[in-house]
């Protein structure tokens, strides 16, 4: 009985061979055919590339007129369209120095201006207190101390971003020493200079600035000899400010400025700090007939 069984068993499993057998056959040269354009699409890519020209990732030359051309890696460095190139794009665009004929009237930030304007009265006086702070001695004896001051200024601006000031900056500190001596200077200090002003947001309501010029110094003091000795020295104030229009005609304004000074004869070089806080009267403004445009009060002459 067991082997009658064993055999039907057999008879079975060759009968499922033989039926599937053409099946497994078909499936088998449908992988190799897949297979072999695979291969062959592969061996022809890299028959074609082997001939083909290689790219470079940087270009030794770059054409800024062929706008047709494709743009490498190398090329956007240089040219400044690179993700570094991007980086110093936009800090070049932010701290740049501005003009109007470019940027127009202001930037965009502190409150711009509208239905006025600096320009309507370029010219400026102001009257500024504050102090007075010396960082090293004036002379090898020891001259050294602060002190209040009082500066007046003069100002015209040529354009919303660029202007020019005159100061003249007046204070007194007791500049002790230990030499004996005699005489009794004035200890005033007098600072003449002439700056440019750069209006980094322009034509705003808050208008800060930087200022850098050229001037001199007039110090008078007792030198190591004992004698007093008063020294004209050459002056280069770097500061900064700012200035806030209250009234069309009026500002208020506060800034800080190193004063660096070349020393000679007996004076030593010195960093002569200020720090002043003032008002700013606007004057210029030409009167019209317009009902609709700004005017002075009374239409004549200058305001």
């Amino acid at each position: 009985m067991q082997s009658w069984a064993h055999k039907a068993l057999v008879l079975l499993v060759c009968g499922l061979g033989c039926a599937l057998e053409p099946r497994f056959a078909q499936a088998q040269e449908e992988m190799t055919f897949e297979y072999s354009e695979e291969v062959y699409a592969e061996e022809s890519t890299s028959q074609e590339s082997e001939h083909a020209p290689q790219e470079s990732y940087e270009s030794d030359t770059y054409d800024p007129d062929d706008c047709g051309s494709e743009v490498t890696y190398g090329d956007a460095l240089r040219s400044g369209i690179g993700r570094h190139g991007e980086f110093w794009d936009r800090m070049y665009e932010k701290y740049r120095f501005r003009h109007s004929s470019i940027d127009g009237r202001a930037t965009g930030r502190g409150f711009p201006l509208r239905g006025t304007s600096w320009l309507n009265r370029p010219y400026s006086i102001g009257f500024d207190v504050g102090a007075f702070v010396m960082t090293s001695e004036v002379s090898s004896n020891g001259n050294r101390n602060n002190d209040v001051l009082g500066a007046m200024t003069v100002g015209y601006d040529w354009d919303h971003f660029w202007g020019a000031q005159a100061r003249f900056v007046w204070t007194s500190p007791e500049l002790s020493t230990d030499i004996v001596s005699t005489d009794d200077p004035s200890n005033d200090l007098f600072i003449y200079d002439l700056s440019l002003m750069y209006y980094p947001w322009g034509d705003s309501r808050v208008r800060p600035y930087y200022r850098m010029g050229l001037g001199l110094s007039d110090v008078e003091f007792i030198n190591p000899l004992g004698n007093i000795e008063d020294d004209m020295l050459f002056t280069m104030p770097i500061g900064f400010g700012v200035k806030y229009q209250t009234k069309r005609w009026f500002a208020l304004r506060a800034e800080a400025v190193d004063n660096i000074t070349i020393g000679q004869n007996s004076a030593n070089s010195m960093h002569n700090f200020t720090l002043s806080f003032g008002m700013e009267w606007r004057l210029g403004g030409r009167p019209t007939t317009s009902e609709n445009g700004w005017s002075s009060p009374s239409r004549v002459g200058t305001w």
